[in-house]
Formats: C-alpha cells, structure tokens, sequence
C-alpha cells in the first residue's frame, strides 16, 4: 500500500472527513486529495502530524510493517500486518485486547523458555534465588513453593512449578521490567490469591486487608499489589459467584467490601475470567500454618 491509500484508510476507518484531517494539519482540502490519490507526498511535518492523528507509527504509514513470513501465505489477504492489527484492535473490548496481549506474551516467554533446559530445572536452588529477590510477587511464591517442598516433598500442581521456573528464567535473564515479567506477576496473583480467596477471607470474618494476609500467610504488600491488579483487570468492582467485590473501595479504606447479590443490585456487573482455584488441603493448610503462628504452636 502507497502512503496515500493508507491515509485514505485510516481516515474513513476513523469516519473523518478530509475537511476535518484539513483544519487538523492546517493545510487545504485539495492536499489531502492529493497525498490520497497519489498526485503528491505530505512533507515530513505532515507525516508526523498523520501518526499523531491516526495514533499509528510512521512505519505504518509508509507500509513498512508488512510481515513477509506471515503474508506469503496469507489466507486473509492482509498487506499491512501493523494496519490490520490496528483496525481490529479499535474494534475490540478491553477484556479482549488484554487477552491478545496475554497471549502474546505467553508466547514470547515460551521462545525464552527453548533457550533453557527445562528438564534440568532445580526447584530447590530456584527457591533459594527467588527468595533473595526483593519483588513481592516472586518472593511469596518462592515462599509458597518452599512450604510446599519441606511439608509434601515436592511442588505437584503444574501451574506453580512453570511459575516458578519462568520467574527465576526471568530473573536469571534481568528482565525484570518487561511486558513478560508482569505477565508472570499476573499468573503469581492469580495463583497464590485467586479471587474467591477474597470471598473465603470475608465469609470467616476478616474485615480487612492485614487480617486476610494474615490468614494466608502472605505479606500484607502483595495483597495490596494483588488487589490493586484485580482493580486494574476486572475495573471497580466485579462479580464473583454469588458476591460482588469492591476493589476500588477496598484499596481505599483497607476494609474489605464485598457484598452479596441478594442484598445489593449493581447495573451492568462485569463478568470475571475463570480463576484458578487452589485444592481446600492447601487452603487449609494455610489456615492450620497461620494459627499455628499465632498460637506459637
């Protein structure tokens, strides 16, 4: 695609009006006309001011993104990869976008995981590290994995054991600041503090955020991390089986506000990703491990 056509696209796709892309670059109708059939090219202020308006890298303007390993065989007769990825995000819900880029970086982390053994992969010396770290994600889940090893000899579910590994794959490789990391973090918060934990804490009369850390014996600091997470993936509030859970209000005053759906109605309650739910032996576990503690067992 030539810069004109592609401007013609994200013009209509944006529903404006060559008038209205016109008063936005200061220039004349006729000069949009004419960048969009071909006659001439924006000067360079004008490209930039494109990618501004269009929100699109000036890459993208000019065709340069094209994928050749994806459209020799492209099924979707797409010419521009980055164009088509940008017209089908702007038609898609949060929800879904955040999925996509889930996903992505899933795949982006497996690629990592091919330059390592994963066979030769030592939990035990992986906790150790882990537990140096000073990220409260990857520390509670070394910690959680630690108990595990010393109270059933091993780590059995599935899901914690890659946690682990492509948490100490990351750290080994220092990246810690990237898309990839958080994606782990996610999986940490969805793992060690699944939102029906939320739910089990205030059931058993926990009012607040330290008494629900304390009750699964985890840092009162992940649990503000963790629920500031939920608030940022699922918005203010969002439904949970038969509850509704007000993460908004909750990181305001530290209180746990959930409520039943029988008491309260909400418009439009947001629907919730399936959790991953840990066995009630663990949850127990963590219940017997903290009164113990309190108790000085």
């Amino acid at each position: 695609m030539q810069i004109g056509e592609i401007i013609r696209f994200l013009r209509t796709h944006k529903k404006m009006s060559q008038s209205e892309v016109a008063a936005y670059l200061d220039v004349r109708v006729m000069n949009i006309s004419n960048w969009e059939r071909g006659i001439s090219q924006p000067p360079a202020e004008k490209i930039k001011e494109f990618s501004q308006l269009f929100q699109v890298s000036i890459d993208t303007l000019f065709g340069r993104t094209t994928l050749e390993s994806f459209t020799n065989q492209n099924i979707y007769e797409i010419r521009d990869l980055a164009l088509e990825l940008q017209t089908v995000m702007n038609d898609l819900k949060k929800e879904d976008i955040d999925r996509i880029f889930r996903f992505v970086y899933d795949l982006k982390i497996m690629n990592l995981r091919k330059q390592f053994n994963y066979d030769a992969f030592e939990v035990e010396s992986s906790i150790k590290l882990l537990l140096q770290q000073s990220n409260n994600a990857v520390y509670e889940l070394a910690k959680y994995c630690k108990r595990l090893v010393d109270e059933f000899g091993a780590i059995h579910g599935n899901n914690q054991k890659q946690l682990l590994f492509d948490s100490v794959l990351l750290v080994e490789l220092k990246q810690e600041n990237t898309p990839e990391f958080k994606n782990v973090q996610r999986g940490i918060y969805e793992e060690l503090l699944p939102l029906d934990l939320f739910i089990i804490a205030w059931r058993k009369g926990d009012t607040s955020l330290k008494e629900m850390a304390e009750r699964f014996n985890v840092s009162y600091e992940f649990v503000l991390e963790a629920t500031a997470y939920y608030k940022t993936a699922q918005g203010d509030t969002c439904s949970v089986n038969d509850y509704f859970i007000n993460f908004q209000q909750t990181l305001t005053t530290d209180w746990l506000t959930i409520t039943e759906k029988s008491d309260v109605e909400l418009a439009e309650p947001r629907e919730v990703f399936p959790v991953s739910k840990l066995t009630e032996a663990i949850l127990l576990n963590r219940a017997v491990d903290s009164y113990s503690k309190e108790a000085g067992i």
